[in-house]
């Protein structure tokens, strides 16, 4: 006797197929921040008003901690020579945030320039991050 599948088994496949796609959050998610913004990455706002984007990793804070460096983020191009660049950033932000698309910062980077290496240093970029992102207050906030 030969094991054909059952028009029935493949149907049913299907079926569990077609509802775990359509009920799945495919959320697509960008790398911004080291591209150039004239050239093709665009802004910060523009990518969350494109409507393609359902999270936006800002790309990145890439010194800390390491020889008590203080942190600095790196957006490339778009802020090299920028006066107030945070405040720009910080507009787009509030802008993707008000179009529901998550905002999140990438910490580390190609660099060696950050490394935790004690509490004093962990608590520090805490203050910065808590500062300059989230609730706190910082005339270079974010």
């Amino acid at each position: 006797m030969e094991n054909k599948p059952s028009h029935f088994s493949s149907l049913l496949f299907l079926l569990i197929f077609l509802v775990l796609f359509s009920t799945a959050n495919c959320g697509i998610v960008t790398y911004w921040g080291q591209g150039d913004e004239q050239l093709h990455e665009g802004t910060l706002s523009e990518a969350c008003n494109s409507g393609l984007y359902q999270i936006v990793n800002i790309a990145f804070l890439s010194k800390f901690g390491n020889r008590n460096r203080p942190p600095h983020v790196n957006l490339a191009s778009h802020c090299n020579n920028v006066p107030n660049c945070h405040k720009k950033v910080g507009k787009g932000i509030k802008n993707c945030q008000s179009k529901n698309v998550s905002v999140l910062l990438s910490i580390g980077g190609a660099s060696e320039g950050y490394r935790l290496s004690s509490a004093h240093h962990a608590n520090r970029l805490a203050d910065y991050l808590w500062n300059n992102f989230l609730g706190g207050q910082s005339s270079q906030r974010y």
